[in-house]
């Protein structure tokens, strides 16, 4: 071999040395998808390597051989995306538009300082959005995911407690989930329903509710098929009387408390009356007293009053219905 020949020999060598470890940059551009704008600060991720984007939207990885390299794109506020760029003996320019976020989660945390579990948490909108979720999680609160950006009203119910409503935003937040702190305080009343005979209820009935302080409550049941409430009874220990055209009265006692969340039932069934009053007037404008009023039947009734009221009228109570 010439010394010409080792030359060139030795000049190719060394090329092809040079070639196989030649480095060079992969340049990223991120952009908004909706915009088409630079989005800056974000994080690109390229073989373990992060870098965040200057105010152009772009980052630069340096010193890559030859090949494609998978980059991964993540950025406040924007759904993440995922990209390549290939090596191939040049500088690699690529651009990726991610889109803005448009759902955010919201945690609900109830009670405090551990959250209580077992609250029904409802989550809505003015159009078709509407979840439910109970509340699991005492240490960390409880999330509805991908909410989408916009006006909602929530209402968090809980057996015991006062229900808790409100009304929340839903937005990008810096790319944190939003947070809704409740604290119900324990109920001090319940509602107490009257199921006055069976199987249907039975209507025209005057209901009286009163404790040994001020409470005094009457109402009339109107409802055949599911009864009739009293509602914001305050818990503590109440009588109650339930009268009726035609049906003997009905009274005793019942307790109002938590009741785990349900409401107090009280079941009456009272019985149709089988005396009724027989008044006797005796004279007028005033009744004349003295007079003997003998009343029976073709049985065993036999029963006698002497009038003694001028003004008002003598009766017999006990007279069973014929």
């Amino acid at each position: 071999m010439t010394m010409k020949q080792l030359y060139i020999t030795f000049a190719f060598v060394v090329l092809a040395a040079t070639s196989a470890f030649a480095q060079f940059n992969a340049v990223i551009n991120v952009t908004d998808l909706s915009t088409g704008l630079p989005v800056p600060n974000a994080t690109v991720e390229l073989g373990g390597n992060f870098l965040s984007t200057d105010p152009a939207g772009q980052v630069v990885f340096m010193g890559l051989a030859d090949g494609t390299y998978d980059y991964f794109v993540t950025a406040t506020c924007y759904n993440s995306g995922p990209g390549s760029v290939t090596i191939a003996g040049a500088d690699a320019i690529v651009s990726i538009s991610i889109e803005p976020a448009t759902t955010n989660g919201v945690f609900f945390f109830v009670g405090s300082p551990l959250a209580i579990t077992g609250a029904t948490v409802q989550l809505w909108d003015a159009g078709t959005y509407n979840t439910t979720i109970v509340t699991s999680d005492p240490f960390g609160g409880d999330m509805i995911a991908d909410v989408p950006f916009g006006e909602y009203s929530y209402s968090i119910t809980l057996p015991c407690y006062e229900p808790v409503s409100g009304t929340v935003t839903v937005d990008c937040n810096n790319g944190d989930g939003i947070a809704v702190f409740a604290e119900p305080v324990e109920a001090t009343t319940n509602g107490v329903f009257f199921f006055v005979g069976s199987p249907l209820a039975i209507t025209g009935a005057t209901v009286q509710l009163w404790d040994a302080g001020t409470y005094n409550t009457t109402i009339v049941t109107s409802d055949p098929f599911g009864g009739d409430m009293i509602v914001d009874v305050f818990f503590g220990e109440y009588s109650y009387s339930i009268t009726l055209p035609c049906y003997e009265p009905v009274s005793d006692t019942v307790t109002v408390d938590c009741n785990n969340g349900d409401g107090i039932a009280v079941f009456a069934e009272p019985v149709e009356a089988t005396t009724n009053g027989v008044f006797f007037f005796v004279g007028s404008p005033l009744a004349i007293t003295g007079a003997t009023v003998q009343l029976w039947d073709a049985g065993t009734y036999n029963t006698t009053i002497v009038t003694s009221d001028p003004f008002r009228w003598r009766h017999d109570r006990r007279c069973t219905f014929r």
